[in-house]
């Protein structure tokens, strides 16, 4: 009955591209803490959740009543909702980490590039270990582009990193492990591929994903993304990531209709 608990396997099965389990994980957790949760888990569950099809409308109906709901309007690309409820959220204090990013992330979704930099220089420290893709765009869009150059290089630096310890992570347990780093950073891989104009490479590193079963969040709806979204191979990546999404909303489904425990998820049946 730890809600924590169900959290955390939420994001396992997410990195497995088990998509129709971390919704029926996330949902059970929010459940059995009533609303209260505090954790960042379920937005991280919700952004792969929420697909093309909005996947499970029930976690967004439940996240409305969390600290979650400025996320809501995201789903149903209402932008502005959602910078407006962003603002009536944040800041929750003058070190306000969180709330820093997320309104910085607002403005830079409406194209207020100024705006959103004040509110990320607010952050002395990044959040990633290098700066998150949005903070780097809206730099790369302002009159500071020489800022947003120099938080690029950096998180091309961390992700190098990052794929040298997973190589190491392959050669010490062979390569049938779970490759949490390989799985984790994926997608940022694709945005920095993308923010250096690369839209090729980022559709590759896209394509790969959603062939192992990954599949588009609602993120890729966004202005950022137009350029990406023009892509000829585009339509194709959404086609065959909306069939995973239908396949795993199944099992979502399942899960939901014969009152599932959290053992039949620890069975290779499901």
């Amino acid at each position: 009955n730890a809600p924590q608990a169900y959290r955390s396997l939420a994001v396992v099965r997410v990195s497995q591209n088990r998509h129709g389990e971390a919704a029926w994980l996330l949902e059970e957790s929010l459940r059995l803490e009533r609303g209260k949760s505090s954790d960042a888990t379920p937005v991280k569950v919700m952004k792969s959740m929420l697909a093309p099809k909005n996947m499970v409308d029930s976690l967004a109906s439940m996240l409305a009543t969390m600290q979650y709901k400025f996320l809501v309007p995201l789903a149903q690309n209402q932008i502005e909702t959602h910078r407006a409820i962003t603002y009536a959220t944040y800041p929750r204090s003058e070190t306000d980490t969180i709330g820093f990013y997320n309104l910085g992330k607002a403005d830079t979704m409406v194209g207020n590039y100024a705006s959103a930099n004040s509110w990320f220089s607010k952050n002395k420290i990044p959040l990633l270990g290098s700066r998150p893709t949005y903070e780097i765009y809206s730099y790369l869009n302002s009159d500071d582009k020489a800022t947003g150059n120099t938080y690029l290089k950096d998180a091309l630096a961390q992700m190098s990193a990052l794929a040298q310890m997973s190589a190491f992570q392959q050669a010490v347990h062979g390569g049938n492990n779970l490759n949490m780093y390989g799985r984790i950073e994926t997608s940022r891989d694709s945005t920095l591929a993308y923010l250096q104009g690369d839209t090729n490479r980022a559709i590759t590193i896209l394509a790969e994903r959603i062939e192992r079963g990954a599949v588009l969040d609602f993120s890729y709806q966004f202005p950022m993304y137009e350029a990406l979204r023009a892509h000829p191979k585009w339509s194709a990546l959404r086609e065959k990531s909306n069939m995973t999404v239908t396949k795993q909303q199944a099992i979502y489904q399942k899960l939901r209709n014969q009152d599932a425990t959290i053992n039949d998820l620890l069975t290779p049946s499901i």
